[in-house]
């Protein structure tokens, strides 16, 4: 008997399996994701404050509130594949993720007012219609963010990641209506 008949056998049923990766808790990757979107967040704090709708700069201060909010909208679109790719987090995970997420909503709150804020400085200078996209970009990024961990944080946590996107959905409206 031929060992190759025995072994090409198997070689080709081998590579017949899927190989698909197995899925991990990756909650720790996500706080620290979530850690990088509150200086990010910060960020775009500073960027909206430092805008003053003058025409002396006022192409570097543009600049400097775009490059910001599209830092922030990648950091976003990134926790949420992080999210996606986990498995569903552990207890103690679950509770560090959503205790991450709850310092999130202040700073993102008062960025928003900041934004909501200066819509008569970024009217000057005709750009409150690029300021709308980014906020509108942002809310369906977030709220596919949110969707995503509310899905792999445990059932006794998901509530209060519901209710905190609820908080987030209401002020960015509140800041989409501002400039509509």
């Amino acid at each position: 008997m031929h060992y190759s008949t025995v072994i090409l056998p198997l070689i080709s049923i081998t590579w017949a399996f899927p190989q698909i990766p197995r899925a991990v808790d990756m909650s720790m990757q996500l706080v620290s994701m979530i850690d990088t979107l509150n200086s990010r967040v910060a960020d775009l704090n500073v960027a909206v404050d430092d805008y003053d709708g003058k025409l002396f700069g006022v192409i570097g201060e543009s600049m400097a509130v775009l490059k910001t909010s599209k830092a922030t909208d990648k950091c976003i679109q990134q926790a949420t594949a992080i999210a996606t790719r986990s498995s569903a987090f552990s207890n103690n995970g679950s509770s560090q993720v959503v205790s991450a997420l709850a310092n999130q909503v202040t700073p993102i709150q008062n960025c928003l007012d900041a934004i909501k804020a200066k819509y008569p400085d970024f009217a000057k200078m005709k750009s409150d219609g690029l300021v709308l996209d980014n906020l509108q970009t942002m809310k369906e990024h977030t709220n596919q963010f949110t969707t995503a961990v509310q899905a792999k944080v445990t059932a006794d946590q998901a509530p209060l990641v519901e209710s905190g996107a609820q908080v987030l959905d209401q002020s960015i409206d509140e800041a989409i209506a501002v400039y509509t």
